[in-house]
């Protein structure tokens, strides 16, 4: 007996079911077989349809005191179906976002305006972008786990978010060990990712300040203590710190003259970068004018901070320094503001001073100044001879 030809079509659509149908048969035997090894449960989807793309299988469960799963699904690519596993860990820290930076992601941050703190470590900071609470970034991400991030992030795609560590992979993972050890790396790195306390946020920031073996983040932890009851001890301490820009910071938090003017230049001019009022703020409290001087030449925050702090410490030196920012096509509108306003300040500080006026130094008789520019008068600072009797 001849099969008649126009069943032809719907035998092939029934074969193709039927094979579709039995490798996900063998599909989800695998599936359970892992889960069963790996003590796991499996959550599948309430209708199994051949050609329902969007089904999804789930193994949930415990590992290493850790919630983990294991999540099968497909992606649709125009005619075609690919298979992804997605594996999960869940940390407490839901504030903290962690993801390995690349050109499109950077991209898309900067023109978003997107968070990225710094912790004050270059190999991580330039290869994970982090969001969350400061405090609470430094306290979590301290010097081993920010190890087990770096081990585990860029080399698999994975991201930190709303209290999740993810990865996904093309295809189905269903080999036993090589499952279980993914889960185990996501577990552990999902408990050293977990929330701190509080109550205990301030305590691992000062054990940053004295243990951390990168000096910007024992530089940016002293830096989140300034308020904090320790701070000022940890900042005492601070000053025999092997890096300069920890001392200079503690300097800073203490309004320590000594080590303020001491400080090398290029470490200033770093710490002052990122907090231009608080390093500025600290040379104008101590009244170092030179130092502020020096830092007219920085970036523009910095400009603007230690002009601010010209005008309160400034003499009439300072202002033919500062002129040169009121001028130009191209100057920052913030630059040329501060600077005036640290200029018209020192004026009524000191009175209507010009450039190249010759005045009175301190009231004394027979000394001189000059407002601004050095020319044909100098000073001594040496004090007057006293007549002899």
């Amino acid at each position: 007996m001849l099969f008649p030809p126009f069943l032809l079509p719907i035998a092939a659509v029934l074969i193709a079911m039927f094979l579709v149908a039995d490798r996900r048969r063998a599909r989800g035997a695998r599936q359970t077989a892992l889960a069963r090894a790996l003590d796991l449960h499996v959550e599948r989807p309430t209708r199994e349809l051949p050609w329902d793309r969007k089904r999804k299988t789930t193994l949930t469960g415990m590992r290493r005191g850790v919630r983990v799963e294991i999540h099968y699904f497909q992606r649709s690519t125009g005619k075609r179906s690919i298979s992804y596993t997605r594996f999960r860990a869940y940390s407490t820290s839901f504030g903290i976002g962690l993801k390995p930076k690349g050109l499109v992601n950077e991209a898309w941050r900067v023109l978003t305006g997107g968070q990225d703190y710094r912790l004050g470590d270059p190999s991580f900071d330039d290869a994970i972008t982090v969001t969350g609470d400061p405090a609470m970034l430094s306290a979590v991400l301290d010097e081993r786990t920010r190890a087990a991030v770096l081990a585990v992030l860029p080399g698999r795609s994975a991201d930190v978010a709303q209290g999740m560590v993810s990865y996904q992979v093309r295809g189905h993972v269903d080999d036993v060990v090589d499952a279980g050890a993914r889960l185990d790396e996501l577990a552990a790195l999902a408990a050293s990712l977990d929330r701190v306390p509080d109550e205990q946020v301030e305590a691992r920031l000062g054990e940053n300040v004295r243990e951390d073996g990168s000096p910007g983040v024992r530089q940016r932890s002293l830096k989140l203590l300034a308020n904090s009851p320790q701070g000022a001890g940890l900042a005492r301490e601070s000053l025999g710190d092997p890096s300069p820009l920890v001392r200079l910071q503690a300097a800073v938090l203490l309004g320590d003259a000594r080590a303020l003017s001491t400080a090398p230049g290029d470490t200033v001019l770093a710490l002052a970068s990122e907090d231009p009022a608080g390093v500025c703020g600290a040379f104008a409290a101590i009244g170092d004018e030179e130092a502020l001087v020096r830092l007219l030449s920085g970036p523009a925050p910095v400009r603007i901070a230690a002009a601010e702090g010209l005008a309160k410490a400034g003499s009439v030196r300072a202002i033919a320094t500062l002129r040169p920012l009121t001028t130009g096509l191209l100057a920052d509108g913030r630059v040329v503001s501060a600077a005036l306003g640290a200029i018209l300040a020192i004026q009524g500080r000191l009175g209507d001073v010009h450039p190249g006026q010759v005045s009175l130094a301190g009231g004394e008789s027979g000394a001189v100044s000059i407002a601004g520019e050095s020319g044909a008068v100098s000073i001594t600072s040496a004090p007057p001879r006293e007549r002899a009797e």
